[in-house]
């Protein structure tokens, strides 16, 4: 991993930080976790943030050699069995963003890019559906966005 992924992932990793204290959130560990590689994914880097309510944000970064990162951010909770995937929800909550934050091809200009991401995620943490959700007074079943997949 170059300099320049491994410092989108830690700046990202801190402008999240930021924006889930609101929602009364604590960063489980220190450091990133190393997620292993796999036949279709690189190896990555997570970060997870739990608060009071026994919810969790679970942030994944998987950089690919060509500059592509992709970013995967997940909702779970100790009383639902299925995550809700945060790209999956912002396409019904918020679909003005006319194509993925979390899916960077380029971190060039890099400012702009961390800009992009942070906005995006503030815009998506701040909705009012998804503060409840983060809060622990509701819960939304997602279905799986398959498009593109099968």
């Amino acid at each position: 991993m170059n300099n320049n992924t491994a410092n989108f992932i830690q700046t990202v990793g801190g402008a999240c930080a930021d924006l889930l204290k609101v929602n009364h959130f604590e960063r489980l560990q220190p450091e990133f976790e190393i997620v292993p590689a796999t036949k279709v994914i690189p190896e990555g880097r997570k970060v997870v943030f739990c608060n009071q309510f026994g919810i969790a944000l679970e942030m994944s970064f998987f950089p690919f050699g060509d500059g592509e990162i992709i970013i995967l951010v997940y909702v779970r909770s100790i009383h639902h069995r299925e995550p809700i995937n945060l790209e999956d929800w912002r396409k019904i909550h918020v679909p003005e963003f006319t194509e993925s934050p979390f899916r960077i091809r380029s971190l060039i200009p890099y400012q702009d890019v961390v800009r992009k991401v942070t906005e995006a995620l503030s815009t998506i943490l701040r909705h009012s559906l998804m503060e409840m959700v983060l809060n622990g007074e509701t819960w939304e079943d997602v279905p799986f966005d398959w498009t593109g997949i099968k």
